[in-house]
């Protein structure tokens, strides 16, 4: 007779979430150029992005980051857009991108956030959903390939 040992649980994963600074962006941009390849930003992009007024925060674990997210505010039409969002590839499904996404949230200074998503991405499209987000218009060839993409809207108290 043998027994049978429970499988052992994957403790999860601890990080911490904080404002992007200069020093960070040069893993910044690898992590983009990891995560898009051919779409990724550029220095200039992020580094436009660090001197305004953007919401940029990171997710690291003893000092490696394992992701960021980037949201500007459109006020005029009292509007959050989440403009960039990306996870170590090598650390997806661990909890970091939902953390991200409700920190940026915590951080929005309006009621409506937006963003706009690959429509072949299907992981992406689930975590907006799965936190409230809602499809509200398709984007005919708004990324390269040419490939759709979807905008998605949640409104947040």
């Amino acid at each position: 007779m043998t027994s049978t040992e429970p499988a052992e649980l994957n403790p999860p994963l601890a990080f911490a979430l904080s404002d992007v600074r200069l020093p960070d962006l040069r893993g910044v941009v690898r992590l983009e150029r990891r995560s898009f390849g051919s779409e990724a930003w550029g220095w200039l992009d992020f580094t436009a992005a660090l001197m305004s007024d953007h919401i940029f925060r990171k997710a690291t674990a003893s000092d490696r980051l394992l992701g960021f997210v980037i949201a500007t505010v459109d006020w005029r039409n009292a509007t959050t857009w989440i403009v960039n969002i990306a996870v170590d590839p090598a650390m997806r499904n661990q909890g970091i991108g939902r953390a991200l996404m409700l920190d940026v949230e915590a951080h929005a200074p309006t009621h409506r956030l937006r963003l706009v998503v690959r429509v072949d991405n299907d992981p992406a499209r689930h975590l907006y959903r799965s936190l409230g987000y809602q499809e509200i218009r398709l984007r005919p060839r708004y990324y390269v390939g040419p490939i759709d993409g979807m905008e998605m809207e949640k409104a947040h108290e």
